[in-house]
């Protein structure tokens, strides 16, 4: 819905949006996908996927990613967060990765996956600070933390292809 809102800019007269953060979005029909290549070329786009996200899976985050070919490859990612089983509990990359509260207490996943890339990205598109954090693959952007044990977290794997 908010990347089909930053599409509408234009047409409906509107500020285009600096950044556009699309986290795990569902598969759409052709005629709303081909609506995004609205999305102006000035906006910063990431879109972030889990890799075992069973409500919406792959399909939809790379349906999206097709449809903004015309966007400037310097200005968008495409994120999958990976799963990591080495410690307890295990850091799992669902549908609900970025959601905690009772009973799911934030994790690696949620602080260096979602939260730090929307932090980055919102920086980067307004001040441009932390860019490194929010698009590149850079060592930073990919970074999600270390096990108690000092092994590194599985990174973030950010393409230009999913």
């Amino acid at each position: 819905m908010a990347a089909q809102l930053a599409a509408d800019t234009g047409p409906a007269h509107l500020p285009h949006p600096r950044a556009v953060f699309v986290l795990q979005p569902r598969l759409e029909d052709q005629a709303s996908l081909r609506v995004l290549g609205g999305i102006p070329r000035s906006s910063l786009v990431l879109v972030l996927a889990s890799d075992r996200d069973d409500r919406v899976g792959l399909q939809g985050p790379e349906s999206v990613w097709a449809a903004l070919r015309h966007h400037p490859a310097a200005s968008k990612d495409y994120v999958l967060v990976r799963s990591d089983e080495h410690g307890t509990p295990a850091l799992v990359a669902d549908h609900f990765l970025s959601l905690s509260g009772t009973g799911n207490p934030a994790d690696a996943l949620d602080f260096y996956g979602p939260w730090k890339l929307l932090d980055a990205l919102q920086a980067c598109a307004t001040t441009r600070r932390d860019c490194r954090y929010a698009l590149g693959a850079a060592a930073e952007q990919r970074f999600m933390g270390r096990w108690s044990d000092g092994v590194p977290v599985t990174p973030l794997q950010v393409t230009d292809t999913p």
